[in-house]
């Protein structure tokens, strides 16, 4: 009984996030803000994050399915950085953006290969 309300909490993850995902791009429909599509995309790819844990109780799990996962949360991470460097009226780090994103899915696939024994889930976290 336990597992089935546990398999629950990941699928009540998504739709929230969705959801919020859902209320920046109607602000972002309003305002017309590049910051708010940006956050619009961070909350979906967060979002997006949920998906395998959500349908794991119906499906195998896989380490390429845990690294992809890992890579989604590090994603969404850049994308609100983006959108906050946005906010504050300063020019965004795409090109720092775009090292970091690529760094965290060869970390990702590293995990995934045994090389590296750290999730990149850690470094994520302080972006």
């Amino acid at each position: 009984m336990v597992l089935i309300h546990q398999s629950f909490i990941p699928l009540a993850l998504l739709i929230a996030t969705i959801l919020v995902a859902g209320f920046f791009a109607y602000v972002h429909s309003i305002k017309r803000q590049t910051y708010l599509l940006l956050w619009t995309a961070a909350w979906a790819v967060f979002g997006l994050h949920y998906l395998g844990p959500a349908v794991s109780p119906w499906t195998a799990s896989s380490p390429l399915q845990s690294a992809l996962n890992h890579w989604l949360f590090a994603l969404s991470g850049v994308l609100f950085f983006l959108g906050a460097q946005l906010y504050a009226q300063r020019k965004p780090w795409s090109i720092p953006a775009l090292a970091a994103t690529v760094l965290f899915a060869l970390w990702n696939a590293g995990n995934v290969a045994n090389v590296i024994p750290v999730s990149a889930v850690i470094p994520a976290c302080i972006v």
